[in-house]
């Protein structure tokens, strides 16, 4: 270790400079792969060179005209880099990351106006109309790194990294589909860090091209957790609903640092919701017919089978039935040819007396009490008929052949009866 010691016109290498001391490197003076540890202090004076510097918790002040070589790295959080001159080194600064601090010493903090990070990782570091650039090592990738800036003990600044603020989780109600039009989906973030501020109004951009809106009420930025709320519209259908994205035009959502760590949301978990948006109701496509004698005639006590073939595969529920023009009743039944999950459905008539007519019709879909026709998203179907589809091209015919007259011939005249034959 290295307590209170100068190097003058020498080399000094691998020294670790541990709590309370401190390394002085001063004109000509050089040190190789110095490691500084908590409450320790290397100063690097005018002219002086400190090369391969590891920062472990301790403190590098480079003093204006004094040179730490090709780079200076951190390593393990909460070391200092002080800087005291107007040129910041050239050197590349790695390992720079939450709980270490670049102190800008001559650059007099005036309320933490820019912390830039440009192509390449130069972090370029403005306090009114002064600034400064420091080079942080590309390969650590700080793209989506936020940075702060304060006061430091003096009247300069002090650079700190931030957490960066994201969506750690995600997670939504209902999770399973499809829904209609009028029902909501609950959606919740969960972000990595709290308490965050939230102001304006942040919402989430769906894939189907709808928005699902924040719910301050049912928010807890103090958690760290946002609730949105979606409610389906008409014609906002999708086989598989998706966060698309969040829109925070006009809207911010911060960690309490301020305007310097604004939430990241390019990435949200779980954004694939996996719900189906169903908001058309099952129609009414065709219709054929079956009867039981064959032909185009059907008597009293004859049936006709009736099958209506829907839009989509359905759930019945209680007898729909169907009205005829004759004054009939077509009741649906769950077997024959019923198979509500290709939407066919049969419906069965059986003529009775007084039933006639030359041309039956359905006159219309009727659902009784209890009775209900719906797809899986719980639409109810569209009972109107295709044109089309409500002749049924049938003679109904219930009154039996009756004797209405009879003839006697001849009308007139008499007649005799045959004399019998002689017996001989």
């Amino acid at each position: 270790s290295t307590r209170g010691r100068s190097s003058a016109a020498s080399d000094v290498y691998k020294r670790q400079v541990l709590q309370g001391g401190v390394q002085a490197i001063s004109a000509g003076g050089t040190a190789v792969g110095t490691i500084i540890s908590f409450g320790g202090r290397e100063i690097i004076s005018a002219a002086g060179t400190a090369s391969a510097t590891t920062i472990r918790g301790g403190t590098a002040e480079i003093a204006d005209g004094g040179s730490v070589g090709s780079s200076i790295a951190f390593a393990g959080g909460g070391g200092t880099l002080q800087i005291d001159g107007t040129a910041t080194p050239s050197a590349t600064i790695s390992g720079f990351v939450l709980g270490d601090v670049i102190d800008l010493a001559d650059l007099a903090f005036s309320g933490g106006t820019a912390a830039t990070l440009t192509s390449g990782d130069v972090l370029i570091v403005t306090e009114g109309a002064t600034t400064r650039m420091v080079q942080l090592d590309p390969a650590h990738n700080y793209a989506s790194q936020s940075f702060a800036l304060s006061a430091d003990a003096g009247s300069g600044t002090d650079v700190r990294a931030l957490v960066p603020l994201f969506v750690s989780s995600a997670g939504f109600v209902p999770t399973s589909g499809p829904l209609r039009a009028g029902q909501s989906i609950t959606i919740t973030l969960h972000l990595n860090e709290h308490p965050v501020t939230v102001a304006g109004a942040p919402k989430l951009r769906l894939s189907n091209g709808a928005f699902a809106a924040y719910v301050a009420a049912a928010s807890s930025p103090s958690s760290g957790t946002l609730v949105f709320k979606y409610t389906v519209s008409a014609g906002q259908d999708t086989s598989d609903l998706q966060i698309a994205g969040v829109v925070t035009s006009g809207a911010s959502v911060k960690d309490t640092t301020g305007s310097h760590n604004s939430a990241d949301f390019s990435y949200v978990p779980n954004s694939d919701l996996g719900l189906a948006i169903d908001t058309r109701a099952p129609s009414i496509t065709d219709e054929r017919v079956r009867i039981s004698s064959g032909g185009t005639a059907v008597g009293l006590g004859g049936t006709v089978a009736i099958e209506l073939q829907l839009s989509e595969a359905v759930v019945v529920s209680g007898t729909p039935t169907l009205k005829l023009s004759d004054g009939g009743t077509a009741v649906y039944v769950s077997g024959g040819s019923s198979n509500p999950a290709s939407g066919s459905l049969e419906f069965d008539y059986t003529v009775g007396s007084g039933q006639n007519t030359a041309d039956l019709t359905i006159s219309s879909l009727s659902l009784p009490s209890g009775a209900t026709i719906t797809d899986s998203a719980g639409n109810p179907v569209n009972p109107t008929l295709p044109a089309a589809g409500k002749n049924l091209h049938l003679t109904i015919d219930s009154i039996r052949p009756s004797v209405t007259s009879a003839t006697v011939a001849p009308s007139s005249g008499t007649s005799s009866a045959a004399a019998p034959p002689s017996s001989r």
